[in-house]
């Protein structure tokens, strides 16, 4: 569920001005244009990949998961994480900070065959956070998941997780 969900994020956003280029290459990085590519095989295919990409990023910048968590905090900082003192707004919030931290992890992992520098990393970040600042995202996001999970939108949030 998680590999679908992070699909159909890239695929609301490839055609975006500002990182759609981003999301088209991470769907055919993963091969995932569509949803039939999802398939319980091809999920095996897809989890190599994200591997390979992964211990790829790992040797371009080995403290990345610390530079992508100091991002995370300021965003949170800088947004009043949670963003309301609604229990069921803040629920959500905390669902689209999940999704936001897998979707920059996908996107940046689908697109680093084509990053050679810490510069070119650092510009898809940018690109990546620019639309999550500055457009619905944290709504589009957790919609996304009640379309996939309409059940639970909690049951995804460890899967996400770990890609």
């Amino acid at each position: 569920e998680a590999y679908q969900f992070l699909h159909e994020i890239n695929k609301s956003y490839e055609n975006s001005v500002s990182i759609g280029d981003y999301c088209q290459t991470s769907q055919n990085y993963y091969g995932t244009k569509n949803k039939d590519t999802l398939s319980p095989i091809n999920q095996v295919l897809l989890a190599q990949k994200h591997l390979d990409a992964s211990t790829r990023l790992e040797q371009l910048l080995p403290d990345w998961q610390l530079m992508l968590e100091q991002l995370l905090v300021n965003h949170m900082f800088y947004n009043s994480f949670p963003y309301t003192d609604n229990q069921e707004n803040a629920k959500d919030a905390f669902l689209s900070l999940v999704c936001m931290y897998s979707f920059l992890k996908f996107t940046l992992l689908g697109n680093l065959h084509q990053i050679f520098s810490t510069e070119d990393l650092v510009d898809v970040i940018a690109a990546l956070f620019r639309v999550i600042e500055h457009s619905g995202f944290k709504y589009t996001v957790v919609n996304l998941v009640r379309e996939i999970n309409p059940s639970t939108d909690t049951i995804i949030i460890p899967e996400i997780i770990h890609i």
